[in-house]
Protein backbone atom coordinates (compact mmCIF):
# COMPACT_ATOMS: atom_id res chain seq x y z
CA UNK A 1 0.00 0.00 0.00
CA UNK A 2 2.68 2.94 1.04
CA UNK A 3 6.69 2.37 0.54
CA UNK A 4 8.59 1.62 3.23
CA UNK A 5 10.60 4.31 1.79
CA UNK A 6 8.52 7.58 3.02
CA UNK A 7 10.32 10.31 4.88
CA UNK A 8 10.06 10.13 8.43
CA UNK A 9 10.77 12.70 11.15
CA UNK A 10 11.88 10.97 14.43
CA UNK A 11 9.40 7.58 14.78
CA UNK A 12 6.47 8.77 12.68
CA UNK A 13 6.15 7.97 9.13
CA UNK A 14 4.84 11.06 7.01
CA UNK A 15 3.07 10.58 3.93
CA UNK A 16 2.54 12.50 1.08
CA UNK A 17 -0.61 14.67 0.30
CA UNK A 18 -1.43 12.35 -2.71
CA UNK A 19 -1.09 9.02 -0.36
CA UNK A 20 -3.20 11.06 2.34
CA UNK A 21 -5.66 12.46 -0.87
CA UNK A 22 -5.67 8.13 -1.89
CA UNK A 23 -6.34 7.54 1.88
CA UNK A 24 -9.54 9.68 2.20
CA UNK A 25 -10.41 9.17 -1.52
CA UNK A 26 -10.21 13.11 -2.08
CA UNK A 27 -8.59 14.74 -4.60
CA UNK A 28 -5.40 16.55 -3.94
CA UNK A 29 -6.73 20.01 -5.02
CA UNK A 30 -9.42 19.39 -2.44
CA UNK A 31 -6.88 18.42 0.28
CA UNK A 32 -4.55 21.66 -1.02
CA UNK A 33 -7.65 23.78 -0.51
CA UNK A 34 -8.28 22.66 3.03
CA UNK A 35 -4.93 23.29 3.78
CA UNK A 36 -4.83 26.59 2.86
CA UNK A 37 -7.73 27.38 4.30
CA UNK A 38 -6.33 25.99 7.90
CA UNK A 39 -9.23 23.33 7.59
CA UNK A 40 -6.77 20.61 7.35
CA UNK A 41 -4.45 18.33 9.30
CA UNK A 42 -0.97 19.81 11.00
CA UNK A 43 1.50 19.36 7.77
CA UNK A 44 5.24 19.73 7.21
CA UNK A 45 7.12 21.78 4.21
CA UNK A 46 10.01 19.77 3.55
CA UNK A 47 11.94 19.97 0.90
CA UNK A 48 8.60 22.13 -1.06
CA UNK A 49 7.21 18.55 0.17
CA UNK A 50 3.71 18.28 1.99
CA UNK A 51 3.21 16.00 4.47
CA UNK A 52 1.20 14.89 6.94
CA UNK A 53 2.26 12.37 10.01
CA UNK A 54 0.72 9.05 9.49
CA UNK A 55 -0.40 9.44 13.14
CA UNK A 56 -2.47 12.97 12.63
CA UNK A 57 -4.32 11.04 9.70
CA UNK A 58 -5.34 8.64 11.93
CA UNK A 59 -6.92 10.82 14.66
CA UNK A 60 -8.62 12.51 11.84
CA UNK A 61 -10.17 9.10 10.58
CA UNK A 62 -10.81 8.23 14.10
CA UNK A 63 -12.12 10.86 15.81
CA UNK A 64 -12.54 13.87 13.26
CA UNK A 65 -9.67 16.09 14.75
CA UNK A 66 -9.15 19.88 14.16
CA UNK A 67 -6.76 20.54 12.03
CA UNK A 68 -3.70 23.71 12.52
CA UNK A 69 -0.44 24.58 10.96
CA UNK A 70 2.22 23.66 11.72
Amino acid sequence: MISSKQPSCGDSELLTMAEVARTLRLAVSTLRSWRLQGKFLTFRKIGGRVLVHRADLVRLIEGGAEGTRA
